[in-house]
């Protein structure tokens, strides 16, 4: 493909070689009755996040949110410890690259927001590799099947859980990381009420299906890049967990004008 974009720079060329077109996923919220000192409703009560895998939405234990979100900021309000956290990353640096090389930290925030189909309380963190610059500045944590989320729950205590299970492979162990817990081609979901005994996309199907009929969510279709951290920055584009997709402001340039119609291509 490079070779037909003549006079445009190697790092345009490159991104543009990259782009792989869209990625599938779904928006929702949980919901939360967290309130601001005016007494309104943070957000509207929810907190959204978007990811890939809502197969494994059963499997969240924690979520996290950027530095800057509302949430965090509230928390920061009152506890201390947010506080510092909150200072300590602004320190640290917010970009992608920066976030590249640091340590994945986080602090409990002692809120919780309520998980959209079993109505537990999930407890909410504040990640320093949550960017507020990507989607809603918020994700799910699902550590037994996210291996970002995995070595988080493990540095913090947060809880485990299966929910994912691929035939042949070895026992799903909470002491170290395997690489089949990401697995979405040959998985099938467990321990999950409802939604147990189907595929990938069966299950993904389901949980939008629910989360529609509650108010709560939606499929949602993104842009998504195959490049890192240096060709995201320059697109405006931001990484979320693994479990997400990235999502891309725009289609990397350059675009063409079709003369016979005058349409941009």
């Amino acid at each position: 493909m490079q070779q037909h974009l003549p006079g445009w720079p190697e790092r345009v060329k490159l991104m543009q070689e990259n782009w792989i077109g869209k990625s599938e996923g779904v928006r929702f919220a949980f919901p939360h009755e967290i309130r601001g000192a005016d007494g309104a409703l943070i957000g509207d009560g929810r907190l959204y996040v978007f990811t890939t895998r809502a197969d494994t939405i059963m499997g969240v234990t924690f979520c996290a949110v950027a530095p800057e979100h509302p949430l965090a900021l509230h928390a920061a309000a009152s506890n201390p410890a947010v506080t510092a956290f909150l200072e300590e990353c602004k320190a640290g640096g917010t970009t992608e690259a920066e976030l590249a090389t640091q340590d994945k930290k986080g602090v409990p925030t002692g809120l919780m927001v309520e998980h959209p189909l079993t109505h537990e309380k999930i407890p909410v963190w504040v990640g320093n590799y949550v960017l507020m610059s990507y989607g809603d500045g918020a994700v799910m944590g699902v550590p037994g099947h996210d291996e970002r989320d995995f070595a988080f729950a493990k540095k913090y205590g947060i809880d485990i859980l299966q929910v994912v299970h691929v035939d042949g492979e070895p026992h799903f162990s909470y002491d170290h990381w395997q690489e089949w817990y990401a697995d979405k081609t040959r998985g099938v979901t467990v321990n999950s009420d409802l939604y147990s005994g189907l595929t990938y996309t069966q299950a993904v199907d389901a949980v939008a299906k629910a989360l529609s009929a509650k108010g709560l969510g939606e499929k949602k279709t993104t842009g998504a890049c195959a490049t890192g951290a240096s060709a995201a920055s320059a697109t405006g584009a931001r990484r979320s967990r693994s479990s997400t997709a990235m999502t891309v402001v725009r289609c990397p340039y350059p675009r063409r004008i079709c003369r016979s119609c005058c349409r941009k291509t």
